[in-house]
Formats: structure tokens, C-alpha cells, sequence
């Protein structure tokens, strides 16, 4: 694969809690769960957890190439898990978690795994594919209402998504809820998978859900749009969209959401099978 990519946190003064990293074969993106100010039975926080998940995923399948991507999650997960070491409360519901995109080239396959929010964008010679895990969305239209009643940056928003955080983790991880990468090794099985010809993909983009805001939120692009955007001017582009559009709505009024501007995380991807038709 050729990958260009670009990642940048909602706000300088704050940690990026999304995780990009890539091999010529290999990429993984992660959204880092943020608490809110909410509780977590971790001392470690959103961001180590990521590096640590991210950094262990990468090693696993450059080590295991055409591996099970879901025993792959399952293994770091368990392995991440570990290295609370005892001094964290894994079970407590708002311990640090993360979506989890994986991209794999293999024996001319393109393998993929999906789990939770993000978007994952094949766009192949039988059309275009958008791949994400849209359960949470579900569960978070049920408790989100006192959060969309508020303005952004007023302190009763900040205690509304405190309020929001705390009552969508009943729903996570659970059986008849949804499911992210955190400590729990089952949620590894409820991603989804799949398999593409490599010669099929023309080209492929990976996105936290703080890089599709232009679609699937704010409505000023569509999925082919976003994909030329990254084409002709790439993802540092895309998110420079992205952060023009936030800020002329720094109050949510004319879209809401929880956060004014979240971290963003965009890869594209290129040149798979090697292809030189398929090169851009």
C-alpha cells in the first residue's frame, strides 16, 4: 500500500487520544475513548491506553502476516489488559477503550477488521463499500438528549456530557449493546471482518469519526466528495475543512454534538496489488 495520512488533536493544549501507524502491508487507526472527566478506574488514561493498543497491533501483524485480524485484537487486547498491572480496576465500566480499524495486504487480499465508530472506505470496481460498527449510536440516541439541549463551551454542557459518558457505559461492551476494544478480549469477535481482492481496490481511506464530521454529522460532503478531497489534496486538507467548518459553529447550534472539535485522523491509501493502473 501507499499511504499518506495526517492526524491532529481537537485542541493544541490537549493530548491526541486517536493512534495511526503503518507498515507497507499493515495499518491500524484507533479512536481513543475520551472520560469526560468521568470516572475510570485507570491511572494510566485514554492516550497510553491507545499507544499501548496501537503499538501492540502493529507488531502482531507485521509478525503475522494473514493472521486472524479478530484473534490479533483479541491477543492485544488481552495482552494490553496485563499491563494494568494490578494497580488499575479493569472491570470498571469507563476504563480506557478505543475504536480499532485494521488494513492488511496479503497474498493479494485486502483484509480488514472494524470495530465500533470509525469508517472504513473501499472504493473497489464493484463500487463503493463504507464500512463502520453503528451500534453505539443507537444506545447514545437514548441518553443524549439533556447533552444536544446545551451550548458547547457553557459549563451545563460540560456537566451533560459528564452525565452522557457516565450513562452510555451501561451499554458498553455488552451483549445487548456495543462493543469497543477496551479490557474485555469478547469484543474483538464482534468487529467486522472482511476479505476484498487486492486488484479490486482502487483506493481505500481510514477515518476516526472526528475526520468524516463533513459527512456523516455536518452533511457538507458526501463519501465520493471526501474521497477526491484526499485524492487531489490529502487528508491535511481534509481535516483543514474540517476544522473550518467546527469553527464556524463553535456553539453546536447549527450541528450538534458533544464535542466542538475532536481529534481527527485521516489515511488514504494507494497502489494496492502493486498495480500501476491502479497507482493515482
Amino acid at each position: 500500500m501507499y499511504v499518506t495520512l495526517a492526524t491532529e488533536p481537537a485542541r493544541p493544549d490537549r493530548p491526541n487520544e486517536d493512534f495511526v501507524a503503518t507498515t507497507l502491508d499493515n495499518l491500524v487507526m484507533l479512536d481513543g475513548v475520551g472520560t469526560a472527566g468521568t470516572e475510570s478506574g485507570c491511572i494510566h488514561g485514554t492516550p497510553w491506553f491507545v499507544q499501548q493498543l496501537g503499538t501492540t497491533l502493529l507488531a502482531a501483524l507485521t509478525a503475522q502476516p494473514g493472521a486472524d485480524l479478530a484473534g490479533v485484537l483479541e491477543e492485544a487486547i488481552i495482552a494490553v489488559r496485563s499491563r494494568h498491572a494490578g494497580t488499575c480496576d479493569v472491570d470498571h465500566p469507563g476504563t480506557p477503550s478505543s475504536t480499532v480499524i485494521l488494513l492488511q495486504e496479503h497474498a493479494d487480499q485486502v483484509n480488514y477488521l472494524v470495530l465500533a465508530d470509525s469508517v472504513l472506505l473501499l472504493d473497489t470496481t464493484d463500487g463503493l463499500q463504507v464500512i463502520t460498527d453503528d451500534r453505539e449510536a443507537t444506545f447514545a440516541a437514548l441518553v443524549r438528549g439533556d447533552l444536544d439541549a446545551t451550548t458547547n463551551g457553557t459549563p451545563e454542557h460540560e456537566a451533560a456530557l459528564a452525565n452522557f459518558m457516565t450513562r452510555i457505559q451501561a451499554y458498553r461492551n455488552q451483549p445487548d449493546g456495543f462493543w469497543v476494544a477496551a479490557a474485555t478480549p469478547e469484543a474483538a469477535r464482534q468487529a467486522i471482518t472482511g476479505t476484498v481482492p487486492a486488484a479490486s481496490v482502487r483506493r481505500a481511506a481510514v477515518l476516526t469519526d472526528g475526520a468524516t464530521r463533513l459527512v456523516d454529522r455536518f452533511e457538507l460532503l458526501d463519501w465520493p466528495d471526501l474521497l477526491d478531497i484526499l485524492d487531489t489534496a490529502g487528508p491535511v486538507e481534509l481535516i483543514r475543512r474540517t476544522r473550518e467548518a467546527e469553527a464556524s459553529d463553535p456553539h453546536g447550534r447549527r450541528w450538534k454534538r458533544g464535542k466542538a472539535t475532536d481529534d481527527a485522523t485521516a489515511a488514504y491509501c494507494t497502489a494496492f496489488a502493486r498495480t500501476p493502473a491502479l497507482l493515482h
